[in-house]
């Protein structure tokens, strides 16, 4: 029920769904993109001296329609591509310097070729292309994470409420239980002092008593209500949504704990939600780093184009010529860029990089030496709850023949009222100590669990099968 409804921990799963649909959005980086462009330009301009001359006319005149196509993207090398094609309709009045017909005949230009950008040094490689996603990667996993603790939180806090009610139920019943005998001996004296048998001393006592039971007994109902109303809050139930007094049916067991604490470290780092975290913030962090001093390096880019034109009266035309591959264009180069001031930001932020990285170090071996003393902490409280438990069981047992004893002799008139509700006291606070120590023991061992971070495993709860859905 706490984990159907925690409002918490729903907000806590929408994190890290959000964090899955960040993944899917970075593994997008290398989608590539279809680009469509068409324009259309009309030029009319008076020719220079030289122009004139090199044209034979006065006066320039140009109508011209292009239209491409073409995929552009990134490879995980860090390569720029454009694989495209471009057909350019071309309506001049020089066409007719060179063909016989109207004053505007059309010529259609066509291109089809890849152009590539790929970087050798800053940039280059996956290092830097897949950065953002493993970044986002380990954010995942640190949602995930962040979802298994607050599970843990969740189930432990419910687990702990449940019997911190299980104590005020039983805590109730035994004050009942004294409240019953109180009014018995009260009854019987007032039998015998009316019988001649008993003073009316051991009346005002036996009513004294009863006073003071009722009204531990209406403490009882109080401490009730309240372990009943933080049980309704960790289900997100309003008080007057469910029955006023919750009722529990399970008894907390008695569990003694083998082996040593150094013989569960190992788990504990495997299954440790902080630990966790922790070790996937120094992947970010290591990610960072290599990034940061990929950016430290000169720009150096290898540039080349390949393509074929294409020439004709109609666009079939032009086609054909590209076909024919007789006009290839091609083209290599280098491109080298240096800052003046030797790169002072980048280099600013690859040492800031570190810095993180060996903050993110010193996180993780402070988790880890808090998981190490909090694994032996509560190894020693389950110890030693399970030695306690024993303790007030005995004791609580030896008060109770003691009681039993003395009714028996106040019964016989061999004892008195004040001392039958002494040893009717003393059983009443063996007993709830006892309790106490059965209850402290359950939250010992779910201290433990979650030292360990076996809470979830050991109640079939782990998200191992929530591992297909992620991206």
């Amino acid at each position: 029920m706490a984990l159907d409804s925690n409002l918490g921990l729903q907000s806590e799963s929408l994190r890290k769904e959000i964090a899955q649909w960040a993944v899917r959005s970075e593994r997008g980086a290398f989608e590539p993109d279809l680009v469509v462009g068409g324009r259309h330009s009309e030029t009319e301009r008076e020719n220079t001296t030289e122009q004139a001359i090199s044209q034979d006319i006065s006066i320039y005149e140009e109508d011209n329609n292009q239209g491409s196509l073409a995929l552009e993207g990134l490879l995980a090398s860090g390569a720029q591509y454009n694989l495209g094609y471009q057909l350019l309709e071309i309506s001049n009045n020089l066409t007719n310097q060179f063909r016989v017909g109207s004053n505007w005949d059309e010529e259609y230009y066509s291109f089809v070729g890849l152009t590539m950008n790929q970087p050798l040094l800053r940039n280059a490689g996956t290092g830097v292309t897949r950065a953002r996603l493993k970044i986002a990667e380990a954010e995942d996993r640190i949602a995930r994470e962040n979802f298994r603790g607050r599970m843990m939180e969740v189930v432990a806090q419910t687990e702990a409420a449940y019997w911190d009610l299980f104590l005020a139920q039983e805590q109730k019943r035994l004050r009942e239980e004294s409240v019953e005998i109180a009014e018995k001996i009260l009854s019987d004296n007032q039998e015998r002092v009316k019988a001649g048998k008993m003073s009316e001393l051991e009346v005002l006592q036996a009513e004294a008593g009863l006073a003071l039971r009722q009204t531990l007994l209406r403490d009882a109902d109080q401490v009730l209500r309240e372990a009943s109303n933080r049980l309704k809050t960790l289900f997100s139930t309003a008080y007057n949504d469910a029955p006023a007094f919750l009722s529990v049916s399970d008894a907390p067991e008695v569990s003694a704990i083998s082996g040593s604490p150094q013989e569960r470290f190992g788990d504990a780092f495997a299954l440790h939600p902080d630990y966790q975290i922790q070790v996937f913030q120094l992947d970010q962090e290591n990610v960072r780093v290599t990034y940061a001093r990929n950016q430290t390096y000169p720009q150096l880019d290898l540039k080349g184009s390949y393509g074929l034109n294409g020439l004709g009266d109609t666009p079939g035309d032009s086609m054909d010529d590209l076909e024919a591959t007789d006009y290839p264009a091609w083209s290599v180069g280098l491109e080298l860029r240096i800052p003046i001031g030797g790169g002072r930001r980048a280099m600013a932020e690859y040492k800031a990089a570190n810095l993180r990285k060996e903050q993110a170090l010193l996180g993780l071996k402070a988790v880890e030496i808090e998981i190490l003393n909090n694994l032996d902490s509560a190894f020693s409280r389950v110890e030693s709850t399970h030695t306690k438990v024993g303790s007030y069981a005995s004791v609580s047992d030896f008060n109770r023949r003691l009681l039993e004893n003395e009714l028996t002799r106040l019964e016989a008139g061999r004892s008195d009222s004040r001392k039958v509700l002494e040893l009717e006291e003393d059983l009443s606070r063996a007993r709830e100590e006892e309790l106490k120590s059965l209850v402290e023991h359950r939250k010992a061992w779910l201290e433990l669990e979650l030292a360990e971070g076996k809470l979830l495993l050991d109640r079939g709860l782990e998200l191992a099968e929530l591992e297909t859905d992620r991206p």
